[in-house]
């Protein structure tokens, strides 16, 4: 996991002035640009640096998300299978950087196969549980 917390500080040096103030913010945003309309409508960055830096860290809250049911879960399963769920971790795991390098490096969509992957983790240690409860 500390993999996953520390990717987005890569780009976060290259997106992010240098500036100490601006250095805090979790995402970048801009300002939309619609014709006829006087209001601004504020959207994430999805450009550039600061794009890969904003989905790096959507990944990751996506992680944060879920994360905590993984920890509960792995304690329960892992007591009746632990072998299976040795694997079904290290491939979570894998699935969850796949999803991370896949949306900064290509953009929406280029996540599917790390969740995917993490979906059918998840569904394979929800049914352990399931198995364990019965």
């Amino acid at each position: 996991t500390s993999l996953l917390s520390t990717l987005p500080l890569m780009y976060k040096t290259v997106a992010l002035p240098t500036l100490p103030d601006v250095r805090a913010n979790m995402y970048i945003f801009r300002l939309a640009n619609r014709s006829g309309d006087d209001d601004g409508l504020v959207l994430l960055d999805n450009a550039g640096e600061a794009g890969r830096y904003n989905r790096a860290n959507r990944s990751m809250h996506h992680f944060t998300e879920s994360g905590l049911s993984l920890a509960l879960s792995v304690p329960l399963a892992g007591f009746v299978f632990p072998k299976l769920l040795l694997v079904v971790a290290v491939l979570m795991v894998a699935a969850r950087l796949a999803h991370m390098l896949g949306y900064v490096t290509k953009g929406y969509g280029g996540h599917t196969p790390g969740f995917v992957l993490g979906s059918l983790c998840t569904a394979t240690i929800d049914g352990m549980l399931l198995t364990v409860a019965l």
